[in-house]
């Protein structure tokens, strides 16, 4: 059943995260929420329970990075599964030089043919600002799908026709380097460190902080920025600053 218009226009009222989308837009963003909700396949564990405008808030922020590009973005995977609160994954993970690590709680995880997983909790947390860098770890696991639609985490997606593969390649490397110099040096950033951990992880923390602090990475890294918005297709700075005016 569609979302009632009121419920709707709350969710956007309540959330900064969409402040300034035109009429438009909000349209867009409404009907891709509901083919999502239509399309994927929600599995709640652990006693995860949802209510309707909650599920509907969690398929505005998985399609939010998508508004301009289209549901087919995401058509390699098909199941979000969401815990109440951090899981821990069933496998150990191996560093770069060998050594095995068991497994530790996550707020989030998706893989190249899916699934995504998620913890409400920390969905709600990350809406809140109680974070000390810019997160939102729906939109974070929804970069990792962009990123993989050509089936690897690479910190390179599928690439529009405007985009010069080697400009991106360039723009991102240099501010990975440039993150894991400020972090090897003890530096403050306003990016999670943790995005230093590969390219895959530098695009997924990019992304979410375009959507959640334009403002941040356009100043830190603004040819990242602006490559983002060619991606995208959205400038989310403009668009607060436009509804800031009017």
């Amino acid at each position: 059943m569609p979302p009632d218009s009121g419920v709707w226009r709350a969710l956007l009222t309540r959330h900064e995260l969409f402040a300034g989308l035109t009429d438009g837009q909000s349209l867009a963003l409404r009907q891709l929420a509901e083919l999502f909700l239509h399309e994927k396949n929600l599995e709640q564990v652990a006693g995860a329970r949802l209510n309707e405008s909650q599920r509907l808030l969690l398929a505005a922020l998985a399609c939010l990075p998508i508004l301009e590009l289209g549901l087919d973005a995401y058509d390699h995977w098909e199941t979000v599964i969401l815990y109440p609160g951090k899981f821990t994954p069933g496998q150990s993970e191996v560093d770069e030089v060998g050594v095995v690590h068991p497994p530790k709680p996550r707020v989030g995880e998706a893989w190249p043919h899916g699934p995504v997983i998620l913890s409400w909790r920390d969905v709600e947390r990350d809406l809140a600002g109680d974070w000390d860098y810019p997160m939102n770890v729906v939109i974070h696991e929804m970069c990792h799908q962009l990123d993989g639609h050509r089936g690897a985490f690479d910190g390179m997606p599928a690439l529009p026709a405007g985009i010069d593969p080697a400009l991106w390649i360039r723009e991102f490397s240099a501010a990975l380097v440039a993150l894991r110099r400020a972090v090897d040096h003890h530096q403050e950033s306003f990016l999670d460190p943790y995005a230093g951990e590969s390219p895959a992880e530098f695009f997924a923390v990019a992304g979410e902080t375009f959507f959640v602090a334009p403002e941040l990475l356009k100043e830190g890294y603004p040819g990242v920025y602006q490559l983002l918005t060619q991606y995208f297709r959205q400038d989310p700075l403009a668009r607060i600053d436009a509804g800031e005016l009017g």
